[in-house]
């Protein structure tokens, strides 16, 4: 059996798992509120988006408050995120039911835990503030408002359910502070990761990224899969394939249990990892397959292309990565990832070229992000 298994399918990957325990208590307070308390439905998802934009703005603001920096905030499919020098924003369909997130930068020596606690803290806090104002309206007014009293009772809704634990990337709020306050190695991991994310927002290569911050980010939190991806994408701009891929073959095993995006995300990485460094684009498209049926891709160019390039269709491959790198232009993408990958794009064709020129193919030796991602994000 070879060192990574799951990725040579030797191995399947582990089932996805859910987390049944927050969406039950979720249901539970939610048909609650329906029994005992008038909703109207009118209003109900305008006041929860309302909402849901207070909660992660919180966050964004104590993080300013105590000298982080905003990095994006997502609230349903809207996303407005930084990347490289400028903001960007997108909407996806993919996200209208998932709440909302909120992404903090911060830059390295500049790390106090009182930093991560009112971070975290801010959310909960905004949403108690809008749940006491419209409390207060409520008192005050001679004859409420249906829109008023859904968004205070949501606004109820919602604190409580930044105390129900929560499986994947993203902690629950309450969970993550107690975390904070009982764990300080795992709060400096976090903070670690927080700043290697600064360094990836701003257009940092992988292999620049600072080393001790990388070695503390994996731990003690090591089979995270969004940390293990990191990690994979730096060893490749290292050029050190062996290791990449053992980080690529921890995220794999560990993505059942952090939800369907990063299961899909490395997923797709196998692919490419199949077809450019493995010479298999049978297994490739199987990786595809998988990545498919858990959520269409944005685009998936750059797997097409790897796969035509590791068949020997230099021309398709060629259109494919032009196509690719065309995607990554018009979406102005621009962190570090980013320029990692159209750094790639640009070889892999050249690669494709020189086998046309030539008439003999020639080994891949680099691998970017199959589709550039905007990154981590904290609930």
């Amino acid at each position: 059996m070879s060192e990574t298994p799951i990725l040579d399918l030797q191995c399947d990957p582990p089932r996805l798992h859910y987390n049944w325990k927050p969406i039950l208590a979720g249901t539970l307070i939610g048909l609650a509120l329906m029994r005992f308390v008038s909703l109207d439905s009118r209003w109900w998802f305008p006041a929860l988006y309302l909402s849901i934009a207070v909660h992660e703005v919180g966050h964004l603001a104590a993080a300013k408050l105590v000298g982080m920096e905003a990095g994006g905030i997502v609230v349903g499919g809207l996303m407005i995120f930084k990347s490289g020098d400028h903001w960007l924003w997108r909407f996806d369909f993919r996200r209208i039911l998932s709440g909302g997130l909120a992404k903090p930068l911060l830059k390295k020596g500049s790390f106090r835990l009182s930093q991560n606690v009112w971070m975290v803290a801010g959310g909960p806090l905004a949403t108690l503030l809008l749940a006491a104002v419209c409390f207060l309206a409520l008192q005050n007014s001679s004859r409420p408002s249906p829109w008023l009293s859904t968004l205070w009772w949501i606004n109820l809704f919602l604190f409580a359910s930044t105390f129900i634990p929560a499986g994947g990337l993203n902690k629950s709020d309450i969970p993550r502070l107690w975390q904070l306050l009982r764990n300080p190695e795992e709060s400096s991991s976090w903070a670690a990761l927080l700043q290697v994310q600064s360094e990836e927002t701003a257009g940092v290569l992988p292999r620049d990224w600072d080393a001790e911050l990388v070695a503390l980010m994996l731990q003690p939190q090591g089979d995270n899969p969004y940390r293990q991806m990191l990690a994979f994408y730096r060893r490749m701009n290292e050029g050190r394939e062996a290791d990449a891929l053992q980080h690529l073959e921890r995220a794999l095993s560990t993505s059942g249990k952090y939800g369907r995006p990063i299961r899909h995300w490395c997923f797709l990485e196998a692919a490419c990892c199949s077809a450019l460094l493995r010479g298999n684009p049978a297994g490739a498209r199987i990786w595809l397959d998988r990545a498919i049926r858990l959520r269409k891709p944005l685009s998936r160019y750059s797997v097409d292309a790897a796969i035509a390039q590791s068949e020997g269709r230099y021309q398709d491959a060629i259109e494919l990565w032009d196509a690719s790198l065309a995607y990554v232009v018009k979406k102005r993408f621009d962190s570090g990832l980013t320029r990692f990958a159209q750094a790639n794009i640009v070889e892999y064709r050249r690669q494709c070229q020189e086998a046309l020129q030539t008439g003999r193919g020639t080994p891949p030796h680099r691998l970017g992000p199959s589709e550039p991602s905007s990154a981590i994000l904290t609930s």
